[in-house]
């Protein structure tokens, strides 16, 4: 009984992390259309004060072209690659999981069969 209960909760991990990964491969696609529309949208015309020199720079800089004052506004998260590379990983790595979950029989398509149909 207890291996029972504990082969289920065990596969409801397994689903949940497998649904955890399409999710995070869905925002990380998401994020990188978001990067690729910014990198095509016109530069926008607010200026801010630098802290550093008081010289006048684009709102979307990353660093003074005057000083070099950095402003820490990179990321991963904006880089068109990265988010490829994140989204694709991701897919490939839940798309295993849901094979494995087919091939050791976790899911089958009775299941699917029995309750949508």
């Amino acid at each position: 009984m207890l291996e029972h209960i504990n082969n289920i909760v065990g596969n409801l991990f397994g689903i949940g992390i497998i649904i955890a990964m399409f999710v995070l491969s869905v925002l990380a696609f998401k994020a990188m259309f978001r990067n690729i529309i910014k990198r095509f949208k016109p530069p926008s015309s607010n200026f801010i004060n630098c802290v550093s020199c008081r010289s006048a720079i684009s709102g979307d800089a990353f660093m003074c072209p005057h000083c070099g004052h950095h402003y820490g506004r990179s990321r991963a998260g904006n880089s068109i690659f990265y988010c490829l590379l994140a989204g694709c990983g991701f897919l490939l790595a839940s798309l295993y999981g849901l094979e494995l979950c087919f091939e050791e029989g976790i899911i089958s398509l009775d299941f699917f069969k029995r309750y949508f149909n």
